[in-house]
């Protein structure tokens, strides 16, 4: 039975990629990253990750992470039938003009719950619609563990205390191709076809249609995106730290969710947990971003590493974001003016003592006999930036119509 849900689903998600709305998105996705990369070369040269290797990246994990969350699905046996998923459509929409944050289904599908639970308006599966919430949360936490810092963007901002310090401005986009539950008109099965004999145990969320109805896998798209900032650690820690929190997240909701079927009162719970907790998790990430000990700021001894382009010297020698460099053949640099100084003379071989984030001390070298070093391929942190972001929230569509018209 498992083989061929298994295949079933993995059929499924592939014949997402013939859906109109997947391509659409994968546009959308393409010209983004064209949009940063081309920047990242204007302002620095380079690029820290390769517009090819971005795009392959992003579908890769797009598919695995809307193969999981759909074997997951299927398996729960969630439904779309009394879901309410259009009515979560239409508020996500109206909230959005609020805050764009608020887009996403946790606020949305929370409060269409509480209302449904409450005066009993709209009608809807509250298990089911929390569980698909969870879901395409734990799809979003997968993608933004593996795939969520390759977009990254170096920045310099001014902190509430006038410091100006390095960081991250993170943006990555995924069309999400994964299958939903719908229940057939009919009680046979269509022609051509793969029915699956179920055990008694599924559908472990019923369906509001009942327990004979005949279920179909329909190929589906969503899109996902994720924005965050990342000053107080490195690109890869932070998106790693948030995709964990919203992975707990996710499974709390989940289980809440399943248990529900089984007392009612957890309908309740799972339907402000979603809701108050997403918006907790936000506010704590922001908080810690804008009050934690910066991870980029100039040092007074030795030159930081904000970040290293790939193929250079710097990453031959296993130099990371937020390495401090020392000293350069027993010369001490205390800025990347020194650097560049000491670059010009293209030694053939260097060797540098470095400072990692925790405080150890390491010595690395690298040597080009033929060429000469000339350049290690770095992104310092520089003791006097000459320009610097400002790192606010978007404001809503709302707001931003009022301060144009009226001046508020």
């Amino acid at each position: 039975m498992f083989i061929k849900l298994f295949l079933m689903v993995l059929n499924g998600v592939l014949a997402g990629i013939f859906q109109p709305f997947f391509w659409l998105v994968f546009i959308f996705m393409y010209l983004q990253y064209r949009r940063s990369t081309q920047l990242q070369i204007e302002l620095f040269g380079n690029t820290l990750y390769p517009l090819k290797d971005q795009v392959v990246d992003a579908i890769l994990f797009s598919f695995l992470s809307g193969f999981i969350g759909s074997f997951i699905m299927v398996l729960l046996g969630i439904s779309v039938e009394g879901s309410g998923i259009e009515y979560v459509w239409m508020l996500a929409l109206i909230l959005m003009l609020i805050h764009p944050r608020y887009i996403c289904f946790s606020y949305a599908g929370g409060l269409i719950s509480f209302f449904s639970l409450t005066v009993g308006y709209p009608k809807v599966d509250v298990s089911g619609l929390m569980a698909l919430v969870g879901i395409l949360h734990l799809m979003e936490s997968l993608l933004i563990w593996l795939d969520g810092y390759k977009s990254r963007m170096p920045i310099f901002t001014t902190r509430d205390d006038g410091r100006i310090v390095g960081g991250f401005s993170l943006q990555r986009f995924w069309p999400i191709p994964f299958v939903i539950l719908t229940v057939s008109a009919t009680t046979a099965p269509l022609h051509g076809t793969t029915s699956i004999a179920m055990p008694d145990w599924w559908p472990i969320i019923k369906s509001v249609a009942g327990a004979n109805a005949n279920y179909m896998i329909v190929p589906a798209v969503a899109a996902l995106g994720y924005g965050d900032i990342s000053l107080t650690q490195t690109p890869q820690a932070r998106t790693r730290d948030s995709a964990f929190r919203l992975m707990a997240f996710s499974a709390v909701l989940i289980l809440l969710a399943v248990l529900s079927t089984h007392y009612s009162a957890l309908k309740w719970v799972a339907a402000v947990f979603a809701p108050v907790v997403h918006e907790l998790l936000i506010l704590y990430g922001l908080k810690h971003e804008k009050e934690g000990k910066p991870a980029f700021a100039p040092v007074t001894s030795g030159v930081k590493i904000l970040d290293v382009f790939p193929g250079s010297p710097a990453q031959a020698m296993g130099l990371k974001s937020g390495d401090t460099i020392m000293k350069i053949n027993n010369e001490y640099v205390n800025s990347d003016e020194d650097v560049l100084y000491i670059l010009s003379m293209y030694y053939t071989f260097i060797w540098m003592e470095v400072k990692d984030l925790n405080g150890n001390t390491r010595t690395v070298e690298y040597a080009d006999y033929r060429n000469g070093i000339g350049n290690l391929g770095i992104i310092f942190v520089p003791s006097n930036p000459m320009t610097s972001f400002s790192v606010e929230e978007i404001h809503s569509p709302l707001r931003r119509f009022f301060n144009r018209f009226f001046n508020v």
